[in-house]
C-alpha cells in the first residue's frame, strides 16, 4: 500500500515557512521527454530554474495550487527535481511504496564510484544550527525568490561525476582546442565551458583578470568546482554580503581567519553552519564565484593540461546552464563594453552551434527572435548587426554582448564562415547526387548536347565547385570539393568526344527516353533547317536525332536534307545523303511529309524527275494537306532559284 504523500497534504494557502523557503532544483542529465509528463506537469517543470523557491512558484503558479503540489510529487518520483534531505525527510517520505522496499538509486557504472564530496578538514563542528545555509528565510509567511540569494538555496549534489577513465563513457564530439591561452573578450567563459563539455575535459581553467584569478575545476566537460584568490569571494565574506550572518558574527569570523582558521571551519566554529550542510555551503561559494566568473567580459583564461584533476578538491554540480541564463540576464553593460564593440566594428560576429532548448529558455521578444535569426543565418560585421537591427542601438549592443556572453557567438577578426558559389551546407548531398548520377549529369549538361555545349557545361560546373572560388574552407570540405572538381573534369574527358559521347548515350538511356531526346532535337533542327536558314546550325541536331532513332523515317530524310544544303559542293556527303532517302523510302508505305523531304532532297541533287513523283505522291496521300502543298512549293522555289 502507498501511504499518502505529506506534500500534498499542505495548505497552500498557508504553506510552512521551511516549505515556502524551500527551492526545487531540476536535475541536469535526465531527459523529460521520455517522461510522457502532463501538460501541466511539463508546464511546471519549466518553471523550475534552480533559482525560484516554493513560495515564488505557488505565488506565480501557472497551474491550480493543487495540481501544483502533485505535479511536484510526480516530478520528483521521475528524478526530474531534486530538494533538499531534510526536505524530503519530511514532506516526501511517502512518495514511494513502502513494501516492498526498493533499492537506493544507484548512478550508471560509467566508472569506478567516488566516495561524496566532503569539507576539507576543519575543527570539530560546533552543535550550533541556530543558522543554516539550507535554509535562507526565517519563520513567517514565505519569502519571495529576489528577495533570497538565488545560488544558495539549492540542493546537494548526489554523487560527483567520476574521474575519466580510458575506454569508459561516451567519446568527446570535440578534439580539445590546441589554443590553450585566449581573451575573454573574444570567447566568454560560456562558449568556452560549451567546448570543454564536447571534449569531455578534466583538469582546470585559469581566469585572470587584472588582480583577481579565478580556477574553474572541470571533470568529464561540467565545472565541479571553482575558487578564487579574492577575499570578497570567500565563504565567509559572501555570506555576509548576502545578510547569512550579521556584522557581530562577521567581526568574529574575521578574528578567526586571521588567526589561522579555513573560511569553512571558521564558520562551522562560529555556527554560522551546521555539520551536515558543510559541503552545501561549499558548493554556494563555488556557484557564486562561477557566476562572477561568467559575468567577466575581459581578462584572460588558460586551459590546463587535461586529465590533471586536483584529489582533495570536492565535485560538485554547480549548474551551469541555470547560472549562464541567469548571467545572461543580468550581465552589467556599460561604456567600456560599448567601445569595445565600437573598437571592433569591422570583426565578425560568428554564430556557434547550440541546441534550440537552449534558445528556447532564453524566451527572446519577437524583435530579439528577429536579430537573433539574421545573426544565426551567417557570419555578419558587427557594423552590419547595428545596421539591420529592429532594436534600439543600446539594446543591440547589450543584445550582442550577452550573445557573447552566453556563447551564442563569438568574434573573429576575420569571416571563418566557409563561403563560395554554392552554400556549403548543400555541398554534401550535391556530392552525393554527382557521384551517383552519370557523366552528363556531373556536367549538369542534357544528354543530346553538342560539343560547345559540353565545353559550356565544363566551365559552368568548375565556376560552382572549384576550390579556388571558396574562402575559409575546412579541410574536410576542400577534400570534398576537390574530388568533386575531378569528377567533372573525368566526365569532359569522356564526353568532349563525339563518337564516345554518342556511344555513352546508347548506354545510358533506354529507348523511351531516347525518342523523347530524339524529338526535342527534332523540333530544334527543324526550327533552324526551315525557318532560320540555317543548314550548318540544323545539322548537327539533326544528325543527333537520326542517330538515337535511326529507324524513325522524318529524322532520317530531314537530316539527309540537312547535309546537301549544308554542302552543296561536297559529293561524298552528298551521296550518303542520296543513298539514306533510297534507304528510308523504300522500306514501306512512307508517311507524305516524309516524302515531300526525300523528294526536295533528290531535287536539290538534280533528279527533278524522281523528285517530281515523290511530291506527286506525297500530295496525293495527303489529300492537298496545306503544310505539305506549303512545303513542296518552298523546296520548288528554292530549286528555281539556284
Amino acid at each position: 500500500m502507498t501511504a499518502r504523500c505529506p506534500l500534498l497534504e499542505i495548505d497552500p494557502g498557508h504553506p510552512p515557512a521551511d516549505w515556502a523557503a524551500e527551492t526545487p532544483c531540476p536535475v541536469l542529465g535526465v531527459d523529460p521527454v521520455d517522461k510522457n509528463l502532463p501538460r501541466r506537469t511539463r508546464l511546471v517543470l519549466s518553471r523550475i530554474d534552480g533559482l525560484t523557491s516554493l513560495g515564488g512558484l505557488l505565488a506565480e503558479a501557472p497551474v491550480p495550487p493543487a495540481e501544483l503540489l502533485e505535479a511536484l510529487v510526480r516530478l520528483h518520483a521521475e528524478g526530474l527535481i531534486g530538494f533538499s534531505p531534510e526536505f524530503e525527510a519530511k514532506y516526501l517520505r511517502a512518495e514511494r511504496p513502502a513494501d516492498p522496499p526498493v533499492a537506493p538509486p544507484v548512478a550508471p557504472p560509467v566508472a569506478p564510484p567516488v566516495a561524496p564530496p566532503v569539507a576539507p578538514p576543519v575543527a570539530p563542528p560546533v552543535a550550533v544550527a541556530a543558522v543554516r545555509v539550507s535554509r535562507a528565510a526565517p519563520a513567517g509567511p514565505a519569502v519571495p525568490a529576489a528577495a533570497r540569494p538565488a545560488a544558495f538555496s539549492v540542493p546537494p549534489p548526489e554523487a560527483p561525476p567520476p574521474l575519466p577513465e580510458p575506454g569508459r563513457g561516451p567519446p568527446p564530439t570535440e578534439a580539445l582546442t590546441p589554443e590553450r591561452r585566449g581573451e575573454l573578450a573574444v570567447r566568454p567563459l560560456a562558449r568556452l565551458a560549451r567546448h570543454l563539455q564536447a571534449a569531455r575535459y578534466t583538469g582546470v581553467v585559469t581566469l585572470s583578470r587584472g588582480k583577481a584569478t579565478k580556477r574553474i575545476l572541470f571533470a568529464l566537460g561540467a565545472p565541479v568546482n571553482a575558487e578564487s584568490d579574492a577575499q570578497a569571494e570567500e565563504l565567509g565574506w559572501l555570506m555576509h554580503a548576502r545578510g547569512k550572518i550579521d556584522d557581530q558574527a562577521f567581526a568574529a569570523y574575521r578574528r578567526l581567519r586571521q588567526e589561522g582558521r579555513a573560511p569553512l571551519a571558521a564558520l562551522l566554529e562560529l555556527g554560522a553552519v551546521a555539520a551536515g550542510d558543510a559541503p552545501r555551503a561549499d558548493r554556494w561559494r563555488a556557484q557564486a564565484v562561477l557566476y562572477d566568473a561568467l559575468l567577466w567580459r575581459d581578462g584572460a583564461y588558460e586551459v590546463g593540461e587535461p586529465n590533471r584533476f586536483p584529489a582533495e578538491a570536492p565535485r560538485y554540480d554547480l549548474g551551469l546552464p541555470q547560472l549562464t541564463l541567469k548571467a545572461w540576464r543580468e550581465a552589467p553593460f556599460d561604456e567600456a563594453r560599448r567601445r569595445f564593440f565600437d573598437e571592433h566594428r569591422n570583426w565578425y560576429l560568428v554564430p556557434t552551434a547550440v541546441p534550440a532548448e537552449e534558445l528556447a529558455a532564453m524566451r527572446f521578444n519577437p524583435k530579439e527572435e528577429r536579430l537573433l535569426q539574421a545573426v544565426r543565418e551567417r557570419a555578419r560585421r558587427v557594423r552590419d548587426v547595428l545596421e539591420i537591427t529592429p532594436l534600439f542601438t543600446t539594446e543591440t549592443y547589450r543584445f550582442m554582448d550577452g550573445l557573447l556572453a552566453m556563447g551564442f557567438a563569438e568574434l573573429s577578426e576575420k569571416n571563418p564562415t566557409e563561403t563560395g558559389p554554392v552554400d556549403v551546407k548543400e555541398l554534401p548531398g550535391l556530392f552525393e547526387a554527382m557521384k551517383a548520377g552519370n557523366f552528363f549529369d556531373r556536367l549538369s549538361a542534357h544528354p543530346v548536347s553538342t560539343d560547345q555545349d559540353i565545353e559550356e557545361a565544363r566551365q559552368r560546373m568548375l565556376a560552382r565547385f572549384d576550390p579556388r572560388y571558396y574562402s575559409n574552407l575546412l579541410p574536410a570540405t576542400r577534400e570534398r570539393l576537390e574530388r568533386m572538381k575531378a569528377m567533372i573534369e573525368e566526365a569532359y574527358e569522356h564526353l568532349k568526344d563525339a563518337g564516345r559521347r554518342k556511344e555513352y548515350r546508347r548506354t545510358q538511356y533506354d529507348r523511351g527516353r531516347l525518342e523523347y531526346f530524339a524529338e526535342i532535337q527534332f523540333r530544334k533542327g527543324e526550327i533552324f533547317l526551315f525557318w532560320r536558314e540555317d543548314p550548318q546550325a540544323a545539322l548537327e541536331i539533326l544528325e543527333s536525332a537520326h542517330e538515337m532513332c535511326p529507324d524513325v523515317a522524318l529524322y532520317a530524310v530531314s537530316y539527309a536534307l540537312a547535309v546537301v544544303r549544308a554542302f552543296p559542293s561536297d559529293h561524298g556527303r552528298r551521296n550518303e545523303a542520296r543513298m539514306l532517302v533510297e534507304r528510308t523510302i523504300g522500306r514501306g508505305n512512307p508517311p507524305p511529309k516524309v516524302l515531300a523531304i526525300a523528294g526536295a532532297v533528290l531535287r536539290m541533287l538534280g533528279d527533278v524527275g524522281r523528285s517530281d513523283q515523290l511530291f506527286a505522291a506525297a500530295l496525293k496521300s495527303s489529300g492537298n494537306a496545306a503544310d505539305i502543298v506549303q512545303l513542296i512549293d518552298q523546296m520548288r522555289k528554292r530549286t528555281q532559284a539556284k
